[in-house]
C-alpha cells in the first residue's frame, strides 16, 4: 500500500486508476467518483446518439481493463480503495441509453451504488472469485448493469400507467 501511495501522481497507471486523483478524496471515494462521472455523462454523454453513446461506454470500460490489468502486473492484487476506475465505468453502464430524465438518473446512481457496496449476487460471487483486473472491474459492471435494467423497468412502470 505504501509503494501506491509514494506512486499517487507520479505513475500514470495509478493516476488513471485513481479517477486522476478522486481516489484519493475521503470519505467514499468510490461513491464520489461514481458521482463525478455520473454527472459528465448526464452532460456530455447522455444528449447523444445511442451509438454514441454505447462507443463511450465501450471505451471507458475497454480503457479500465487496460488499466486494472497494467495496475494488478505493477503492484499485485490488490482493490484498493484509492483504485476507482472500476466505479466510474460501471456507472457508465448503470447510465447507459437511459431516459434523460433527472430522478431516473438519481435513482439508477443510488441503485449502482448499493449493489456496488452490499454486492449481492452475482457481484458479491464475481468479487470473491476473480482476482485480477477483470475481476476488479467485472463486479461494478454487473452491479451497473443491475442498477440500469432495475431503473428502467421503474421509468417504464411509471411513464405507463
Amino acid at each position: 500500500m505504501a509503494r501506491i501511495r509514494e506512486n499517487r501522481f507520479s505513475d500514470p497507471v495509478m493516476l488513471v486508476a485513481s479517477g486522476l486523483g478522486i481516489g484519493w478524496v475521503s470519505p467514499a471515494p468510490g461513491t464520489l467518483a461514481s458521482l463525478a462521472a455520473g454527472v459528465l455523462y448526464w452532460l456530455l454523454v447522455s444528449p447523444a446518439s445511442y451509438m454514441v453513446q454505447i462507443a463511450i461506454t465501450v471505451m471507458v470500460c475497454l480503457l479500465a481493463l487496460l488499466v486494472l490489468e497494467l495496475f494488478v502486473r505493477k503492484y499485485g492484487y490488490i482493490d484498493a480503495r484509492q483504485v476507482v476506475i472500476d466505479e466510474i465505468a460501471g456507472i457508465t453502464i448503470a447510465l447507459l441509453l437511459l431516459p434523460q430524465v433527472y430522478w431516473v438518473y438519481v435513482l439508477a446512481f443510488v441503485l449502482f451504488r448499493v449493489f456496488d457496496i452490499w454486492k449481492p449476487f452475482p457481484i458479491g460471487w464475481i468479487d470473491k472469485s476473480l482476482k485480477s483486473g477483470l475481476g476488479i472491474l467485472l463486479d461494478d459492471l454487473v452491479a451497473g448493469g443491475m442498477a440500469c435494467v432495475i431503473a428502467y423497468a421503474i421509468w417504464k412502470i411509471v411513464v405507463d400507467t
